[in-house]
């Protein structure tokens, strides 16, 4: 299921929540929409390998607090822009 929903775009109303198209190898082990602090939220996480996870999690007009704490304070690495959206990058040293 987190597999099929994690390439199916959502529009809840109040967040058009994106599907990003990933590398085949890697496979989806949640999708969930929710709500986190009374914020919509869509989250969704894939394993890479044995050893590597990535996630995404999106959400709309947020402040800089909103996001640090999602982010367990990890600062954004590098901005990229995929089909016109920018995207902040957060990784794990």
């Amino acid at each position: 299921v987190a597999a099929e929903a994690a390439t199916i775009p959502h529009d809840d109303g109040d967040l058009p929540a994106l599907a990003p198209e990933v590398p085949e190898s890697w496979y989806a082990n949640y999708a969930r929409l929710q709500k986190l602090d009374g914020v919509s939220t869509w989250d969704v996480g894939w394993v890479v390998t044995d050893t590597v996870f990535a996630g995404l999690q999106q959400a709309e007009d947020v402040d800089p607090t909103w996001v640090s704490l999602r982010v367990d304070q990890v600062p954004t690495s590098e901005t990229i822009e995929i089909d016109g959206i920018a995207w902040d990058l957060h990784a794990d040293p």
